[in-house]
């Protein structure tokens, strides 16, 4: 009895440890996805205000197309001062759009701290269940040298 009792212990620690390896590798892959959701923000991020100065170079082109296109006659003046009501709304509502998206970065930024905050906050867990693990495991052979002491004795 004591030997099948000493037994199904071993194979209790042996299920323990397996549990546990594959609670540490879970951690890991979890951590590992939110570092390549971090970069793929970081990425888009970086797009982001590359299409912004896009769109504010193609606002000074349009402006400088117009001043070159100016011309003398009330007619031109006429197209010109059109061209320059529509050419603002256009600016204004590139400038809305770039505004939006700065306001968009922003709180991608914000997201991003958040998901490292919360990647900290999973190695800290990590780190905790480690030593919670390693003092259950001590405990357990512990109680195991102990029986086996008695069996001794006995």
């Amino acid at each position: 009895e004591i030997v099948a009792e000493r037994d199904n212990l071993i194979k209790e620690k042996e299920v323990f440890v397996t549990e546990r390896d594959n609670l540490i590798k879970e951690k890991e892959e979890i951590v590992a996805e939110r570092d390549n959701l971090i970069k793929e923000k970081e990425v888009f991020v970086t797009e982001r205000d590359n299409l912004i100065k896009e769109k504010e170079e193609i606002v000074a082109e349009r402006d400088n197309v117009l001043k070159e296109k100016e011309g003398v006659s009330e007619e031109r003046d006429t197209e010109r001062k059109e061209r320059e009501r529509h050419q603002e709304e256009e600016r204004e509502k590139f400038e809305k759009e770039i505004q939006e998206l700065k306001e968009e970065n922003v709180k991608l930024r914000k997201e991003t701290e958040t998901i490292q905050e919360q990647v900290k906050v999973l190695k800290e867990k990590k780190e905790k269940h480690k030593g919670h693990f390693k003092r259950l495991q001590e405990a357990r052979e512990r109680a195991f040298e102990g029986r086996e002491e008695k069996i001794e004795e006995e």
